[in-house]
């Protein structure tokens, strides 16, 4: 029998590496490279794309006023750069990805969701 290559094989676990170095290098050269931070975010966004397969990604900035503004975008059908992200006011109540970006602004954390069936 082959033996399978685990995620413990040391030589699996320095190719993982590898890539992630490999990654943070270009993203770090694409934010470097420019004075237009939106290009640039954008572009990190579409290096995580090619390298770890990321389908849809967002980068969003929280303002002084506790607005969230979505700064930069990748795979979305419709990108939005309005002033705030969440549910219209009035409409509903708040989904739970609403309430997860609201929680993360208000720690100042982050947050990565994994697969989300769309309902």
């Amino acid at each position: 029998m082959a033996k399978s290559r685990s995620a413990e094989d040391p030589a699996v676990v320095q190719a993982r590496e590898s890539r992630r170095l490999s990654t943070l290098l270009e993203i770090s050269h694409a934010l470097s490279g420019t004075l237009n931070l939106r290009s640039a975010l954008h572009r990190a966004l579409e290096i995580l794309a090619k390298h770890h397969g990321t389908v849809r990604s967002l980068i969003v900035f929280l303002h002084d006023n506790r607005d969230l503004h979505v700064e930069a975008s990748d795979g979305l059908d419709a990108p939005s750069h309005g002033p705030g992200i969440g549910h219209p006011a009035g409409v509903g109540e708040p989904d739970l990805a609403d309430a997860q970006r609201r929680g993360v602004a208000d720690d100042g954390g982050h947050l990565i969701l994994g697969d989300l069936a769309v309902e």
